[in-house]
């Protein structure tokens, strides 16, 4: 009667065993109810179990996740943060580097460097396109190109001062922004923070170039631009970070296949020859398990108050208080020595470097002038500039006569030197100065003295509305021409110390005035 009733449920072998067995349980006795309930119950979750491994899933053994590598659905390069690099590189570097070619110098020197940059980052984002986020040492080695190009774009502006100074100073400066890839959650805001500190320099290329060369202008805007645009296209497609693709590969895998198309490299040379050791470790062997022998110390030690037994007494002519006046130096001379001497006179000597007075291009450049007081620089024009680098005054001053009108005086690790000019259209500069005297006769706007102690600036009747730019200096005095021509001039000297004081969150910084009472 069972197998009949079984025969009306068309089900899988496993599940004729599992009613065949219900219909069994039935038949027994029904004193022990709760058992059978509960026996049943275990008996149809090992039927689940056994059905779930014997479906068409389980028939055939699953290949291994490894065996079948991920494919991107997408190349690197043709991912769409990637695309829109490329229109930020054609739209704004492009036009920047042709702006740099029509300057020239070393203007487009560090373009070609950042330009080189900007490729690397490329090579770096289309690998972020087809990889997962690589582990911190991956990560490093992906961004060991980018970081090498940024430095040796860095590079242009740590040398002397040349006439593309603050051009350079610029772009070392913004050039920074390119590691917004190391920046998270908000990359973007990082970018404008690099743009705001070359700002400085950018500015000073603007002013000496505003009424000269439009396209030294043009530059300054362009490369604003290019950076603005980069701060923009992170906050559009990188808001937190790089966007690295959850679906993607390994970072490590990926990055030869990013690399620029080239032969092989050259294969390792053969390794030197192993240096013969078998008689150091043999001599060494025995050494290598032994100690420091402290049987001595602690036999020692052990003796208790007798250990003191062998010292000698001091007597009292021995003590330095009863010993003769000549013989009480506190400092123990030491043994004269020959290499000492050897050592002074094996010191590497001073360098004097040639004095120099010459017109390179649109720039006169004074260097390394001594005790010169009969320097005159004659037949200037507006577009040139004079440089005066490491000249000082030691017996005497040394004394610079500018005639003309030029366009800017720099004077960079001066000592004991005076300068003299007529008009300078855009700014005088002071930096890593000392003892200074500087006066004109003209028109001169502006003044700026950096890192200097020491200097007196003369103003002329016709620039009372000169702007002075001090920072970390000292003993700066300004002599202000009287109203009165039959008065002598007043000297007034500039504020060295401030205090400054917060008021309602904001600070109030005024300069310290020192009462005579």
């Amino acid at each position: 009667g069972a197998l009949d009733e079984l025969s009306l449920f068309p089900c899988a072998p496993l599940d004729v065993y599992a009613h065949s067995t219900r219909l069994r349980l039935f038949c027994c006795t029904m004193t022990d109810t709760a058992k059978l309930e509960a026996l049943v119950n275990r008996l149809e979750a090992v039927t689940l179990k056994l059905e779930g491994g014997a479906g068409p899933a389980a028939a055939a053994p699953s290949a291994p996740a490894a065996a079948a590598p991920v494919q991107p659905a997408a190349s690197g390069s043709s991912a769409a943060f990637v695309t829109a690099y490329d229109g930020l590189v054609k739209s704004h570097l492009q036009p920047w580097m042709d702006l740099c070619s029509k300057i020239g110098g070393e203007v487009l020197l560090q373009a070609e460097a950042v330009q080189k940059c900007f490729t690397e980052q490329r090579k770096f984002l289309e690998i972020a396109a087809v990889s997962k986020k690589p582990k911190m040492t991956t990560f490093q080695e992906l961004l060991k190109p980018t970081s090498e190009g940024i430095a040796a774009v860095q590079s242009f502006a740590n040398g002397p001062r040349g006439d593309f100074f603050n051009h350079v100073s610029f772009v070392k400066e913004a050039v920074a922004a390119l590691g917004w890839v190391c920046v998270e959650p908000t990359p973007a805001p990082y970018v404008k923070d690099m743009l705001d500190a070359g700002e400085f320099y950018g500015n000073k290329v603007l002013v000496q170039y505003k009424t000269q060369d439009p396209t030294h202008v043009e530059w300054v805007k362009a490369a604003k631009a290019l950076f603005t645009e980069l701060s923009a296209y992170v906050k559009a497609h990188h808001t937190t970070g790089v966007s690295w693709n959850p679906q993607g590969g390994d970072a490590a895998a990926a990055a030869p296949a990013a690399a620029p198309a080239g032969g092989p490299p050259a294969p390792p040379g053969p390794p030197p020859p192993a240096p013969d050791l078998s008689g150091v470790a043999a001599s060494a062997a025995p050494a290598a398990g032994a100690g420091p022998d402290t049987s001595a110390l602690f036999a020692a030690l052990s003796k208790g108050d007798g250990v003191t037994k062998g010292l000698r007494k001091v007597t009292d002519d021995m003590k330095t208080k009863n010993r003769p006046a000549e013989e009480r130096r506190a400092v123990v001379p030491s043994k004269p020595s020959s290499g000492a001497s050897a050592t002074a006179a094996a010191k590497k000597p001073v360098v004097t470097k040639p004095p120099m007075l010459e017109l390179d291009g649109s720039k006169w450049r004074v260097e390394n002038q001594v005790d010169n007081s009969s320097i005159v620089i004659e037949d200037t024009n507006s577009k040139q500039q004079v440089y005066i680098y490491n000249c000082m005054g030691k017996a005497s001053r040394t004394v610079i006569q500018i005639k003309g009108k030029v366009n800017a005086i720099m004077l960079d690790k001066c000592k004991k030197t005076s300068v003299v000019f007529e008009d300078a259209i855009s700014s005088v500069e002071l930096v890593n100065c000392e003892s200074i005297e500087l006066q004109w006769t003209g028109r001169c706007p502006t003044v700026a003295i950096d890192k200097t102690a020491g200097c007196i600036v003369y103003v002329s009747p016709q620039s009372l509305d000169v702007s002075l730019l001090t920072s970390n200096h000292s003993e700066i005095n300004v002599v202000l021409p009287s109203e009165d021509p039959s008065k002598d001039p007043v000297e007034v000297p500039i504020p060295e110390q401030f205090i400054t004081k917060i008021d309602g969150g904001k600070l109030t910084t005024t300069q310290v005035e020192h009462s005579s009472a």
